[in-house]
């Protein structure tokens, strides 16, 4: 088995939105990013730099709609895509990159993950499939995604 090098690497933003629990009763879908750059008005996600996507889904709730977090624990990544509770699916989870003009200049698929989550940090393990490198992405801080549920019809 070979070794993959560890990359560390300090996320200096959060982004993401919450979508609810659409018609399944306790499962709820954070959509975060782990990126180098935060919003802008004209680019949204697609701002330049570095970002981490990750689809994730819980059986918890928002406690606090103005201040939404993921719930804390330790997420897989689901190759499957079937949304299990406690995972992010690989399809709407993977690595890009975008130039000052908000285009895509990379994407790298996940061939392996794992979220933790606690109180002070947020902790994205990831392989690749075309790469010999393990990303150790952190966040560390207070953070809050916005609330999307009227855009996909989630009710909790």
């Amino acid at each position: 088995e070979v070794k993959l090098e560890e990359v560390a690497i300090t996320a200096p933003y959060i982004l993401g939105h919450y979508f609810g629990n659409y018609a399944d009763v306790n499962k709820y879908n954070y959509y975060i990013v782990l990126s180098e750059s935060d919003y802008t008005s004209d680019k949204m996600f697609n701002a330049e730099g570095w970002k981490y996507f990750i689809d994730v889904y819980s059986n918890v709730r928002p406690a606090d709609y103005s201040h939404i977090r993921v719930p804390n624990g330790v997420y897989t990544l689901n190759l499957d895509n079937d949304g299990r509770v406690g995972t992010f699916m690989a399809s709407y989870s993977l690595y890009k990159e975008y130039n000052a003009d908000g285009v895509e200049i990379n994407q790298r698929v996940y061939d392996s993950g794992v979220l933790t989550v606690t109180d002070d940090l947020v902790q994205l393990e990831v392989s690749f499939e075309d790469g010999t490198d393990l990303h150790i992405v952190s966040y560390s801080g207070d953070y809050s995604i916005e609330d999307h549920r009227s855009a996909s019809g989630g009710t909790e």
